[in-house]
């Protein structure tokens, strides 16, 4: 099944590109809540509160495959030329992502 992709979709500029007031704290609200930039903060909190160091491992092979994983995907896509920028400006490209995040979450029953 094609992807559905809409003509009249942009990617977007970064901060050049912010007309509205909004667009600019919500840029900023996204680039602070970004996966990987949350996911490097849970790391160094799991790290630092780890009992022992075996728990500090465990805790850092969860974490590091659930952001090198979907990255990882992310950059081979962009790489490839399929993606447009690793941010995934356009709608149309997210469903690769979400197909990963998807199966990476699924608890094996």
């Amino acid at each position: 099944m094609a992807p559905l992709v809409d003509p009249r979709e942009k990617a977007e500029k970064g901060l050049s590109s912010l007309s509205a007031p909004g667009d600019r704290f919500a840029y900023w609200l996204s680039q602070i809540t970004n996966p990987f930039v949350v996911g490097l903060g849970v790391l160094g909190y799991a790290l630092s509160t780890a009992s022992r160091v075996p728990d500090g491992l465990r805790w850092l092979t969860v974490i590091s495959v659930g952001l090198i994983v979907p990255f990882g995907c992310i950059w081979w896509e962009v790489k490839k030329g399929k993606f447009i920028d690793i941010h995934v400006s356009l709608r149309s490209q997210r469903e690769v992502g979400q197909q990963v995040g998807t199966f990476l979450t699924m608890e094996p029953s």
